[in-house]
């Protein structure tokens, strides 16, 4: 990110000010510029401030804001755009009925080549020095300023023109280097986004939100205007930004670990040493995926609420090749159990108004219509059967019915009878 602070209606006026210095048949002095930037912005519905001393300081700190995106590319004493002093400038190349003899006739001609070579600019001096140069190399003799200026009196759209801006640089714009209209609207976005995030866990969001605002020059927004679920676990809170850390310094960490096998009275705490490197979130869990040291498996899971401490590891930290995200693609929420994927298709019969929630809210980014049976619907999901899918359909179990596999129909069947019995303490109606 640039040092320079550039806020939204001075990058509005920049992108102005860049389109008039690439367009050659302007002649970019600063009054040009000032009321050519009011017109577009009112156009655009911004407030017209752009009077000449803005438009200098505003060209000032293009040149400071250039030289700093092409440090290294510049001498030090190399400018982008510079001020140009007064000259001529020339629209159409006819002379007056009026006969000019070979000298005049030459210079003319000279006259005429300099002032439509659009990058150098020619003032009187340089229009006479230049014609005397090309009289010597012809051998003929040299014309003083009257005979200068009665020449010039005979070419039609001859116009002098006070200093203005150029860009030194052919086809140079600062249009790549600074954001548009759309992009401060993203800015916006992620600075809501990040002030959004619970406080707790992300402690540098706010910090960045600031940045972004103080670099754009963005308005506050006092109303909450995002919302994510919060886990007010203690160990998540505490563990999170240091497992995050570790996985990008490709660092190994030793965590004490409840495992979910051992009683809530006696939860007994596991050290394991691990390589960390990945994390996810389902629901309101987080899950980390690392291999311990030691383990057989490609990866290992840990549930980040149950991480009650952890400290850097001694161990060399051990990388891995694996794509997390293609890893889980076949899964719904966490778990590949035992560590091997088994997609299966999953085949329901949904009814007419939980099909339109699904529809929604997939289950799964494979779900798919395969037929309409009467009233209901017949979805297809391609998964891995785990216990997040399970329980999902155990959440829609009023509207969603397993045709198949018949292993998942029946733990389903079974989860409805131990149910069923802990509700009525019978296995039927």
């Amino acid at each position: 990110m640039s040092s320079i602070n550039i806020s939204r209606i001075e990058a509005e006026r920049f992108r102005i000010i860049d389109s008039l210095l690439s367009d050659l048949k302007i002649d970019t002095t600063t009054e040009v510029i000032s009321e050519k930037c009011e017109a577009e912005l009112e156009k655009k519905g911004f407030k017209p401030d752009a009077s000449e001393r803005t438009i200098n300081n505003d060209i000032n700190k293009m040149r400071a804001f250039i030289k700093e995106k092409l440090a290294g590319k510049l001498n030090e004493d190399d400018e982008v755009i510079c001020e140009v002093k007064a000259h001529y400038t020339i629209e159409g190349e006819k002379t007056e009925v009026d006969e000019l003899d070979s000298v005049a006739n030459f210079c003319r001609e000279t006259i005429i080549s300099c002032l439509t070579e659009r990058n150098n600019f020619y003032n009187k001096s340089d229009l006479l020095k230049t014609c005397n140069a090309q009289l010597e190399e012809k051998g003929l003799k040299n014309i003083g300023p009257k005979k200068l200026n009665s020449i010039m009196d005979k070419i039609k759209g001859i116009k002098e023109v006070p200093k203005c801006w150029r860009y030194t640089q052919p086809n140079f714009s600062i249009s790549r280097f600074i954001p548009d209209t759309e992009m401060f609207a993203n800015f916006q976005q992620l600075v809501q986004f990040l002030e959004s995030l619970p406080s707790d866990m992300y402690d540098w969001a706010n910090e960045a939100a600031e940045h972004i605002k103080e670099s754009f020059h963005l308005p506050t927004v006092t109303e909450d205007l995002l919302s994510f679920d919060k886990n007010d676990n203690d160990n998540l809170k505490s563990c999170f930004p240091e497992i995050l850390t570790a996985i990008t310094e490709k660092r190994t960490i030793t965590i004490s670990y409840t495992s979910r096998k051992s009683s809530i009275e006696k939860e007994k705490e596991e050290e394991k040493t691990v390589s960390p490197y990945f994390l996810k979130q389902y629901g309101k869990s987080w899950q980390l995926y690392a291999k311990m040291v030691g383990s057989k498996h490609k990866y290992d899971q840990f549930s980040l609420e149950r991480i009650v401490d952890y400290k850097d590891g001694e161990a060399p930290y051990e990388p891995t090749d694996i794509d997390f995200n293609e890893e889980l693609k076949d899964v719904i929420g966490f778990t590949i159990p035992n560590h091997k994927h088994r997609v299966e298709h999953i085949k329901l019969l949904v009814s007419e108004g939980k099909y339109r929630f699904l529809l929604d809210a997939p289950l799964h980014h494979t779900q798919h219509l395969i037929e309409k049976s009467g009233k209901d619907y017949i979805v297809g999901i391609d998964v891995t059967p785990n216990l997040e899918l399970e329980k999902q359909l155990l959440l829609h179990l009023d509207g969603v019915t397993v045709l198949e596999p018949a292993p998942l129909k029946e733990q389903i069947e079974d989860y409805l009878k131990t149910a069923l019995r802990r509700y009525t303490g019978k296995d039927t109606l």
